[in-house]
């Protein structure tokens, strides 16, 4: 009920109506005076309502919107069993934050500790007792007086590949593996939950699962405690042998009571995300004081009976007929608001999703990257042979896929829906990965060739749908400079996660484990994308330009356009031929020189982690260091020169690829200047600063000044160029150090001469080719 004062007289308007009936117009809405006479609200008093309100077209006074359900309830002002209500689901939802958090962090410590069975030594011959300590995967030292010296301190050790371990050991290892995947899945979507929206969340059912899950794999990691991990191993034998006696069982050890208190915890906190969903449910049901909604005036003059405000129904319609055309612009409360960061990322949730899932899926790549350098060091290593040869034969597999099947993977994005692609090409890959655990078993690096063969295909589908749809999703150029910096970051942030975990795992864990991880990431990958609301198909978004232009094609046409084979080779040869055609076509060139620069880096940070003394488990570290300061240099490339550009200058996106190309040529200096391990890790982090901010800007330019219905053919060229430079660089570097005999530092030294040389020729380029030569002849009638 809404009371407005007006000339001194109150006038009550009410809905004859209830609020589950049709929707009521203004005609049918009584006004009754302060005397008690009632009329009929003429045009001039819906007038009068229409204008009383700038924000909003409804009335209401005590009026509490619930943002969640997007219902309009009238609430009296001290309700305070409603307020409790609210306060009470939110306390649920942050104590099963908290919770879950506290239980991962243990888990995490009890998959390193090398104390979760304890074994009790008595000895034979007089000398004090043992206690020794065997982890899931590492073992532990022993306890003993000083003056004894027979038995020497060893300390927390991985264990050797020979020691034989049984199915128990092996099923609790798997199930410790997944208590920290699905722990580390589930904390990332919760952080983004409560941060980016705003406050604790409750989560859906199936993030409840996952809960009980992290439970169940949690406690059965314990039954390691029945395996050979403390009895009947070599370790143990070795022990009866120097005069002590095993006394026949394994007890708990710290590692085994962390597992025990994480369990719980994992438990606990499933607990809590479900009561705060009931409690969220209980409140949201609640039915509105005196069973009355508060009517809102719409535009047509009609009442609404939902209680919706009348702003998020035109915001719906206005975001419905942006999805017509393909743009999906994102609501923003205030356009005139400065784009941060945290702003694109809190009022966009696909844009949040597309993030995630692709964190996910470049996580788990750049593990299985790892995990195949370690496959052909391994073989190689048994049969008493290494070859850099053999590395840069894998660098090469990987990159010359995109050079064939990119534009083609540009073609369908430009003719299917992109996200359907994504999701497809997400869930072919799972499959793939699973010929790299049997190259492994068969310790073939034949086998892991066509493994990383099938992989790279697939990727090289992927990346022009991905490139592409970013404009889709964020059509705002001040935003989607911003959104480009954040795909970067996530990209090189997890370079640096992904392998340097990677590197860790895969000493730790084992080569197969990681394999099979990246598998599990590319079906969450595949989960999120399929978050992501709307279609993304541009042949949809240009049907109604089309018509207009009077050029519209049948239904056969367009259908042909989709499946026909010689269609989709048509489509390839017309993106080739409108970039050829346009003025500003040389920005395809920028990645393709700066690849000829850093696709030597994993050759070169191969030879620079096996400097120095150490075991294969200590190059691996090295190896696993070098990749996370290079994605370190990566992050903060982009972030550090993006307060310099602007998307409405070109000029500034063209400085900054400049820089790019004076950072990759000091850094390569400084890899062939220096020999110190961390030097050498300061000057990669350089050289990776610069090839990212290429990666970044050249990028933006193609976004900016390509056409949406040509966007994913422009990237799929764009791609081809740059991953065809990168695998000859990466052969060039394997053939320079194995046949011509030169070193990691020599080579470098040439990547520092060629960077120099393209460094003056962009910039020769730059200052004889005009900005408005480049950009005003461009037709960009079809940009977002």
């Amino acid at each position: 009920m809404r009371s407005l004062q007006e000339d001194g007289n109150e006038m009550m308007i009410e809905p004859l109506l209830s609020q589950s009936g049709p929707r009521n117009t203004i005609s049918d809405v009584m006004v009754e005076s302060g005397d008690g006479t009632a009329d009929r609200n003429p045009l001039v008093e819906k007038e009068k309502l229409m204008s009383s309100s700038s924000s909003s077209l409804s009335l209401p006074i005590h009026n509490n919107i619930n943002k969640d359900s997007g219902t309009s309830r009238t609430c009296p002002p001290n309700n305070k069993k409603g307020t409790y209500s609210v306060m009470r689901w939110q306390y649920y939802a942050c104590c099963g934050s908290i919770f879950s958090m506290t239980a991962f962090v243990l888990s995490l410590i009890s998959t390193f500790d090398c104390g979760l069975g304890l074994v009790k030594f008595s000895s034979t011959v007089g000398t004090p007792s043992i206690d020794r300590h065997f982890g899931l995967w590492w073992y532990g030292h022993y306890e003993m007086n000083e003056s004894f010296n027979k038995v020497t301190y060893e300390g927390c050790r991985p264990y050797h590949d020979l020691l034989d371990i049984d199915s128990k050991w092996s099923a609790a290892r798997a199930f410790n593996i997944l208590t920290l995947v699905g722990g580390f899945t589930w904390l990332v979507v919760d952080t983004l939950t409560m941060f980016v929206r705003g406050g604790a969340k409750p989560q859906s059912i199936w993030m409840v699962n996952l809960l009980l899950l992290n439970c169940f794999f949690s406690g059965l990691t314990l039954i390691a405690l029945d395996s050979n991990m403390c009895n009947n191993n070599e370790l143990v034998t070795i022990d009866e042998v120097e005069g002590y006696e095993f006394n026949g069982h394994c007890e708990l050890s710290s590692g085994a009571n962390l597992v025990i208190a994480s369990t719980v915890i994992w438990f606990v906190a499933s607990l809590c995300k479900l009561m705060a969903i009931k409690s969220k449910n209980s409140h949201d049901e609640k039915p509105p004081i005196n069973n009355m909604a508060e009517p809102s005036l719409l535009g047509d003059g009609t009442v609404a009976d939902d209680g919706h405000d009348i702003s998020s129904t035109m915001t719906t319609e206005a975001e419905a007929d942006s999805e017509k055309d393909g743009t999906h612009r994102s609501s923003s409360p205030n356009s005139n608001k400065k784009v941060t960061y945290w702003r694109l990322l809190s009022e966009n949730s696909n844009f949040r999703w597309f993030l995630l899932s692709y964190l996910v899926s470049v996580g788990g790549e750049w593990l299985s990257y790892v995990a195949s350098i370690a496959t052909i060091e391994q073989i190689q290593s048994s049969n008493g042979s290494i070859s850099r040869t053999s590395i840069s034969i894998l660098v090469i597999i990987r990159l010359l896929p995109s050079s064939l099947f990119a534009p083609i993977g540009g073609t369908l994005a430009d003719s299917y829906d992109r996200r359907k692609i994504m999701i497809i090409l997400e869930l072919t890959g799972a499959l793939v990965i699973w010929v790299y655990v049997l190259s492994y078993y068969l310790e073939s690096i034949a086998a892991l060739y066509s493994a990383t063969l099938l992989q790279m295909t697939v990727a090289a589908l992927y990346y022009p749908c991905h490139s592409a749809i970013v404009p889709m999703i964020v059509p705002e150029e001040d935003s989607l400079e911003k959104a480009m910096i954040l795909v970067s970051l996530i990209e090189t942030s997890m370079q640096a996660v992904g392998s340097s975990i990677g590197g860790l795992l895969t000493g730790f864990v084992g080569i197969q484990y990681c394999f099979m991880i990246d598998s599990l990431t590319s079906l969450v990958g595949a989960l999120l994308i399929w978050k992501i609301s709307g279609e993304y198909n541009p042949v949809k978004a240009n049907e109604a330009t089309v018509a207009m232009d009077g050029k519209a094609e049948s239904s056969t046409e367009v259908e042909e356009s989709w499946y026909s084979l010689p269609q989709l080779a048509k489509m390839t040869k017309e993106g080739i031929s409108y970039l050829v055609s346009q003025s500003w076509g040389a920005f395809a060139l920028l990645k393709f020189f700066a690849a000829l620069i850093y696709g030597a880096g994993d050759v070169l940070n191969v030879s620079f982690s096996e400097q120095g003394e150490g075991s294969s488990d200590s190059s691996s570290r090295r190896l696993g260091i070098l990749f996370a300061v290079v994605g370190v240099g990566c992050v903060l490339g982009p972030i550090i020169i993006e307060p310099c550009t602007h998307m409405d200058k070109l000029s500034s996106l063209e400085r900054a690829c400049l820089i790019s190309y004076f950072l990759m040529a000091l850094g390569c200096y400084g890899l062939w200047q220096f020999d110190e391990f961390i030097l050498i890790c300061i000057f990669s982090a350089v050289r990776s600063a610069g090839s990212n901010i290429v990666w970044v800007y050249s990028s933006l330019l193609l976004q900016k000044l390509s056409s949406a219905s040509m966007r994913g053919r422009v990237f799929g060229v764009d791609h081809a160029l740059s991953t065809f430079s990168e695998s000859a660089s990466a052969l060039l570097a394997g053939v320079l150090q194995d046949d011509a005999g030169l070193s990691a530092a020599q080579v470098s030294l040439i990547m520092a001469i060629v960077a120099v040389v393209t460094l003056v020729m962009w910039g020769v380029y730059f200052s004889r080719v005009s900005i408005a030569e480049r950009s005003i002849t461009t037709e960009r009638s079809n940009i977002i």
